[in-house]
Parts: structure tokens; C-alpha cells; sequence
């Protein structure tokens, strides 16, 4: 039976690779696949054998500290440098290990 569907993997793959669709609209076109023959052809079975494609997961673009202090530098009013100041401060403090000290612990001892 698995022969019979063969169709499916190959339609993916010509949407993927010569239409050059990206994974978001070749999902678009099995789910009006899937729609058509679940929902109005009542062939259940089309449901295993139509399956989504796997997507990638982006990772998130991470900006250098000279791009951050340019992008704090072009803020216009005191509130976006404050905002943005705000936003990106975790960033571009670095993270302490548990045992070091603090500033305040090493001038107090």
C-alpha cells in the first residue's frame, strides 16, 4: 500500500526542490491535500501517508557589543536609550561563576 502513496513523498520533494518553495508553503499545500482527501473524500487513510515536512529552527541573530553600542548611540529620545539599555544589558554582562566575588565582597574583606 505504501507504493501506492509513493506520490506524496515525491510531490514534496518537487515543491521542496524545483519549485523551490520554502517548508512553510509545501506544509500549506499537504494541508489542502489533507483537506481534500480526509474532509471531502472520506479517505482516512491519506492521513499517514501525507505527512509534513520537517522544519528548520533558526537560531537567533546575536550582536556584537559594537553593534549594540551603535544601536544604543542611535536611539533618539531618552526613553529608546533607556529601553534599549535596558534590553540588551543582560547581554552583554558576562555571566559570573558561582565562586567568584563580587566587587563589593572583595573591598569589604
Amino acid at each position: 500500500m505504501e507504493t501506492e502513496y509513493a506520490w506524496s513523498d515525491s510531490y514534496q520533494a518537487y515543491l521542496l526542490t524545483e519549485r523551490k518553495l520554502c517548508p512553510g508553503s509545501v506544509e500549506n499545500h499537504v494541508a489542502a491535500l489533507r483537506f481534500f482527501f480526509v474532509r471531502t473524500l472520506h479517505r482516512h487513510e491519506f492521513r499517514e501517508f501525507l505527512p509534513y515536512p520537517k522544519t528548520r529552527k533558526k537560531l537567533p541573530n546575536i550582536l556584537s557589543q559594537e553593534e549594540v553600542a551603535r544601536l544604543i548611540n542611535a536611539s533618539t529620545s531618552l526613553f529608546q536609550r533607556t529601553l534599549l539599555m535596558v534590553l540588551t544589558e543582560p547581554a552583554c554582562v558576562a555571566p559570573s561563576s558561582p565562586g567568584s566575588r563580587s566587587p563589593t565582597s572583595t573591598a569589604s574583606a
